[in-house]
């Protein structure tokens, strides 16, 4: 499950995953930032992945990493101590290798940090 929302304090658009995510999950979330991107001009994103039970597999994760919008700039937010960290990890890596601007972080302060300009 996810929520997509303009973060109009912080001017980032904030997308909110839960439970059990899949791909269409994340392709769903997708489609509604590039459309508040369109809409609104603000390219800065927040992910919140904290609350989700299970992931994207590694082909799947690959797979969605290749085709960011370049012109966004990603923030996810995850707990440390998920046993995900390691799938987060390698889709940060694989969207950094495909030129994007990616970041993970553990708390949300240290995201909207990285987030301003």
């Amino acid at each position: 499950m996810n929520e997509v929302h303009l973060q109009q304090e912080d001017q980032v658009i904030e997308v909110r995953h839960w439970g059990a995510v899949s791909d269409d999950d994340v392709r769903d979330a997708r489609a509604k930032v590039e459309e508040l991107i369109d809409q609104t001009g603000i390219s800065d994103v927040l992910v919140d992945l904290r609350e989700v039970e299970s992931f994207l597999d590694t082909v799947e994760i690959y797979e969605f990493a290749s085709d960011f919008n370049l012109t966004m700039r990603v923030a996810m937010l995850y707990d440390s101590d998920d046993s995900m960290v390691d799938d987060l990890h390698f889709l940060e890596t694989v969207a950094i290798n495909r030129g994007n601007d990616f970041s993970m972080h553990s708390t949300r302060q240290d995201a909207l940090e990285w987030l301003r300009p």
